[in-house]
């Protein structure tokens, strides 16, 4: 069986104490978190981001630390199975302005409750749920 990784990243904007996440709606209609990469090695966040500035124009992207979820998933391609690894980063944007490239029809700024509504895979929103609390936490700066 051939393992994939994916990367997912979870971006949010910040401006008072209101969060927002960005969300994309692919080519299938389906809407979730942008995808930073697919391959056969754990993705590194410096690739990651580069691959987000290209699909989404922004440069001012930055990884927070102590925030990463994976879940394992298996599924069939071409009559093949496949172990797809997904890894979900937390990252955040200084802009609200962005753009989408081919992959994506569109993009939408959400609080976490639009964002539940919308998003139709039960796991992103366990992992959106637990990005969102984890962004509550009062830290040490």
């Amino acid at each position: 069986m051939q393992t994939q990784y994916s990367s997912r990243v979870i971006i949010y904007y910040k401006k008072n104490k209101q969060i927002l996440f960005l969300i994309v709606q692919d080519l299938y209609e389906q809407w979730d978190f942008p995808i930073g990469l697919v391959t056969e090695h754990k993705p590194r966040p410096e690739n990651i981001k580069q691959k987000l500035i290209n699909d989404l124009g922004s440069k001012s992207l930055e990884f927070i630390p102590g925030f990463q979820e994976i879940k394992n998933i298996t599924l069939t391609f071409e009559a093949e199975l496949i172990h797809k690894r997904i890894i979900w980063y937390l990252v955040k944007s200084k802009y609200k302005k962005t753009h989408t490239s081919k992959k994506y029809i569109r993009y939408k700024w959400c609080s976490i409750k639009q964002a539940q509504k919308i998003i139709k895979v039960n796991y992103t929103k366990e992992i959106l749920k637990k990005a969102d609390q984890f962004l509550k936490i009062p830290r040490l700066i």
